[in-house]
């Protein structure tokens, strides 16, 4: 079951510090867990592998806290059932990694958490008169600290940090305007729909800070040395 929880979110957090790695990640042919007669080549376990599992588990954890928080009857039941599951095993993580843990706690008090390393800031979007560059804050530290994790050299985790937070800006951003036709239609809160432009001049206001956000992405990825997936 816990292979279900997988996004490719942490798929590529997992990919890019096998990437950083100089061991070569190990690869097998092996009947799939969900499907046993289909064979598929699997990553054989390694630290990579488990620390992002370890950042899935934080990100389910405090997903779990909001839909308690904001959610309907059935989801305040499941959200309070997904944290009895996941008590011990969050415990470890946050034993485990302290410095990012009390990031997406104190980030959490003004964001809600969605599977991977999405985030839709309820306190500040209650506030009403924000930025975007404000909305797409909580989620950009808390991937910033997620991939700190990935290297002990000063110089490769302030590059890896760099990363991160402009990784959260783009999520965050790609996330709302996925929703965009959704919120409109039922009058959800969107940081797109807050622009007095219309819709083709939104469009292209949106796509200019994806674009550059992108480019800023690409420019601290050129900074790291790939050994491993540089296609990727």
């Amino acid at each position: 079951l816990a292979r279900l929880t997988l996004s490719y979110d942490f798929t590529f957090y997992a990919t890019l510090e096998m990437a950083l790695r100089e061991e070569v990640p190990e690869f097998r042919r092996r009947s799939c867990g969900v499907n046993p007669l289909r064979r598929c080549r699997h990553c054989e376990e390694n630290e990579a592998l488990n620390r992002a599992a370890d950042m899935a588990i934080l990100s389910l954890w405090y997903k779990a806290a909001d839909t308690i928080a904001d959610g309907g009857f059935l989801g305040r039941c499941g959200g309070r059932l997904l944290r009895a599951m996941l008590r011990r095993q969050y415990r470890r993580v946050a034993e485990k990694t302290p410095t990012v843990d009390a990031v997406f706690a104190g980030e959490m008090g003004q964001s809600l958490v969605h599977s991977g390393f999405h985030g839709v800031l309820v306190g500040i979007e209650a506030a009403g008169d924000t930025t975007l560059d404000e909305l797409c804050e909580p989620t950009a530290k808390m991937t910033a600290a997620m991939l700190s994790l990935l290297s002990e050299e000063p110089g490769e985790r302030r590059v890896l940090e760099r990363l991160g937070y402009l990784l959260g800006r783009y999520i965050y951003m790609a996330d709302a305007l996925d929703d965009w036709e959704k919120d409109k239609k039922h009058g959800d809160f969107n940081p797109f729909l807050q622009c007095e432009d219309e819709p083709e001049a939104l469009k292209r206001h949106a796509r200019a800070s994806l674009l550059l956000t992108i480019g800023e992405m690409g420019a601290a990825l050129d900074l790291l040395e790939l050994r491993h997936f540089g296609p990727i």
